[in-house]
Order: C-alpha cells, then sequence, then structure tokens
C-alpha cells in the first residue's frame, strides 16, 4: 500500500510545500479554535432558514442571463479546433467588442423586467448579471438571443469539499491515504495544537503556548513528527534581518497551519474537510515570522 502510494508520487517519500499556497478557511489556528463550533452552527441555521424560504414571486433576486453567442473563451476554442491555431489577440478584441454591442442591443428590451443590471461578461461567459424577480425570470428567458436565465449562486468559504472534487477519495481507494508518507511544510510553522492535526483543540492551550520554547510534552505529536523554527516572531528581511531561530515551531500567523491542513490535516467534523494526504505524517518548518514578513 505505501509502496504505490510513492510510486503515485513519482518515488518520492516527501513533499515540499510552500508558502505560495493561498490561506483560506484553515487560517489562524487559535482564531479558529475560539471562534468553535458555535459560530459555524449558526452560519449553518441561517443558511438553512434562508434556503427553506422560497422567493415570492415579487423578491429581487440576482440572475444571471446567458447569451447564445459564444463567449470570447468559446469562440478561441472553437477556432483553435477548427483552425488549427488560436486567433489573433486584435481578432478576439474585435469578437469581445461585438459581443458588447450584442449586449447593447438587448439592454432596452430587459429593462421592462429588470430593476437593475450588475455586471456584464464577455470573456469567460457571455451574459449579464441582472436583479429581477422570479415572476420575469420566464420572460427573459423567452427574449431573442438568451441561452439560459438562472439564480446566482452564493458560495460560502468551505475546505469539506476540495478534497473529494480533485478525487483524492479514488486516490486513497487504489493506493492509500498516505500513511507512510512525510509532507515537509515550510511556511509560518503548524500549529500542532489544533483539533484538526491531531491535537487538543483547545484555545486556551494554544494561547498558554510560548511559541518560542517548546513546553515539555507538546511537541513533536503523533501527526506533527518534528520540525523547526528558522525565522522566530519578527524576522522579516529587509526590515528586521536577524532570525532568532529556536526548536518550536508553532504557527504564529496561521498559514502554514492552514496548508498543513490543506496536504494531510485529520479534519474536524462540522468544520473542515481532511487533508489530500489525510494519513501522511508532517515536518513544520518554520521561516516566516508571525505576522507578515517576507
Amino acid at each position: 500500500m505505501k509502496t504505490r502510494w510513492r510510486k503515485a508520487l513519482g518515488r518520492s517519500t516527501s513533499i515540499l510545500l510552500g508558502a505560495v499556497m493561498g490561506a483560506a478557511p484553515f487560517a489562524q489556528a487559535n482564531e479558529i479554535q475560539t471562534r468553535d463550533v458555535s459560530s459555524i452552527s449558526l452560519r449553518t441555521a441561517v443558511q438553512a432558514s434562508v434556503a427553506k424560504r422560497a422567493p415570492s414571486a415579487n423578491d429581487q433576486i440576482e440572475v444571471f442571463v446567458q447569451f447564445e453567442r459564444p463567449s470570447v473563451a468559446e469562440f478561441r476554442a472553437q477556432y483553435l479546433e477548427n483552425v488549427g491555431h488560436p486567433p489573433s489577440r486584435q481578432m478576439q478584441i474585435a469578437y469581445a467588442k461585438h459581443l458588447r454591442d450584442q449586449q447593447a442591443s438587448f439592454r432596452p428590451m430587459v429593462r421592462a423586467y429588470a430593476s437593475k443590471e450588475l455586471s456584464s461578461m464577455q470573456v469567460g461567459a457571455n451574459g449579464i448579471r441582472l436583479r429581477t424577480t422570479p415572476a420575469n425570470m420566464q420572460r427573459l428567458r423567452g427574449l431573442p438571443g438568451v441561452k439560459s436565465v438562472a439564480r446566482v449562486t452564493t458560495h460560502y468559504m468551505d475546505n469539506a469539499a476540495s478534497v473529494p472534487w480533485v478525487g483524492a477519495p479514488a486516490v486513497w481507494d487504489a493506493y492509500g491515504d498516505g500513511e507512510g508518507i512525510t509532507v515537509a511544510i515550510i511556511d509560518s510553522g503548524i500549529d500542532y495544537l489544533h483539533a484538526g492535526l491531531g491535537g487538543a483543540g483547545d484555545p486556551d492551550e494554544y494561547a498558554a503556548n510560548d511559541k518560542n520554547v517548546v513546553e515539555p510534552g507538546t511537541f513533536p505529536t503523533v501527526k506533527v513528527i518534528g520540525g523547526y523554527d528558522f525565522a522566530g516572531p519578527t524576522y522579516n528581511p529587509g526590515v528586521e534581518d536577524d532570525p532568532i531561530p529556536d526548536d518550536d515551531p508553532l504557527d504564529g500567523n496561521g498559514h502554514g497551519t492552514h496548508v498543513a491542513g490543506t496536504a494531510a490535516g485529520l479534519g474536524v467534523e462540522g468544520q473542515f474537510g481532511v487533508g489530500v494526504a489525510k494519513g501522511a505524517s508532517l515536518y513544520a518548518f518554520k521561516v516566516f515570522n508571525d505576522t507578515s514578513g517576507s
């Protein structure tokens, strides 16, 4: 099982993930643990109550009206397939202008069915975003040149769906979940006290922890099996040039914790999804300070 995982990863037994990965829902460890599940439950309850109430015929909703004519991206793809090379930049600019002209001719027809135009698109999709009522959606669909009319979907920050979306469960079934692999996170450290990384998830424990000293029995852990702080709390080249290294790579920023959770987190029910290689062990190498240094 472990051997096949290594083959799938190009025979490498370790992966280095740098700070180029963007911070997102995993975010700052102590902040998230302090919020606990209560705020997430409240948000879920609010969303559920909104979803439960269907809009009335006169409610104002946001919709996207997509036109039949292909967008610039679709035009480019079709041209490449038919001709063998992409259209020139000038051709794409001219086509985008053509779409804007088409949208301009459409606006007088839509004024009777929309209270406000919010935005328009030509490149990724060809259409306009409007504020209107559910009763007017069918009327908009009947206008000439319209391909579809759909409500604009509201999205919330959530990493629980990411790992299934990239197909990781299929890899787990075929090769294992990363057990035996070590992943080195070169970033702002890792909050090894975080519940999503095998810790107790107690915000008081995190607040009482001295980030520059390893307290007895706190580090390393079963999940975060080693690491080192090369930076210290204030290191910032060009501003504060002298690092203050120590043996404790506890994350004071949150970015490294997010990256670690994305790579190999255990997940927290109702709050965070598991990482891509949820069975892997982690090393925390802290090269950034506790704020926003470089």
